[in-house]
């Protein structure tokens, strides 16, 4: 796993030296093949940065780099297309993921950004905070990606607003909770 993850997204890849991912609606609907491009990136650097962190710090921190980009283009979208919230859920949680993962490494300033993505992208958009976005209680695999994707944002941000936290997750997890071992 570990030689895979490193040939395909490691130094030197080329997913790593690809340019970072844009907001672009492929399809005249959805937002969805650039967040899930994005969610491959930056889980994969995330899990990358951490197996390195203590042994390689060099290559820790060029993988931060690396994720830091990804994270710097994704702050400049417009939205993450909340009319179709898989795509808002499927950024929310490998943005999470990255935040936290590296909390430590990132500046005050990153940690901001990261911040306001979270918040204004996902968090925001949900009706628990003022948004339009009604968490799904849906019996599909919508209802685990939407409400996993906005509890990760949410518990990211757990130590910044404990709030929001709370809406967002009690409001999560009950529309999830009840789907989440019914049989079908």
């Amino acid at each position: 796993y570990i030689e895979n993850l490193e040939s395909g997204y490691g130094i030197g890849s080329s997913r790593y030296n690809a340019d970072p991912v844009n907001y672009e609606i492929t399809d005249g609907v959805r937002l969805l093949s650039i967040s899930r491009e994005a969610m491959t990136r930056l889980i994969s650097w995330s899990t990358l940065y951490k197996l390195y962190e203590f042994d390689e710090p060099t290559n820790a921190g060029l993988i931060a780099q690396r994720i830091w980009t990804e994270l710097e283009a994704i702050s400049h979208f417009q939205d993450w297309h909340p009319s179709h919230y898989l795509d808002t859920a499927e950024l929310a949680y490998p943005v999470a993921i990255a935040y936290d993962w590296l909390y430590d490494y990132w500046s005050a300033s990153q940690r901001a950004t990261i911040e306001g993505m979270l918040y204004g992208f996902a968090l925001k958009t949900t009706t628990a905070l003022g948004g339009s976005y009604s968490l799904s209680s849906a019996t599909n695999n919508w209802n685990g990606v939407c409400n996993g994707g906005i509890m990760a944002a949410a518990l990211a941000l757990v130590n910044v607003n404990n709030s929001i936290t709370w809406k967002s997750n009690s409001t999560a997890v009950a529309n999830h909770g009840e789907q989440a071992f019914t049989a079908t």
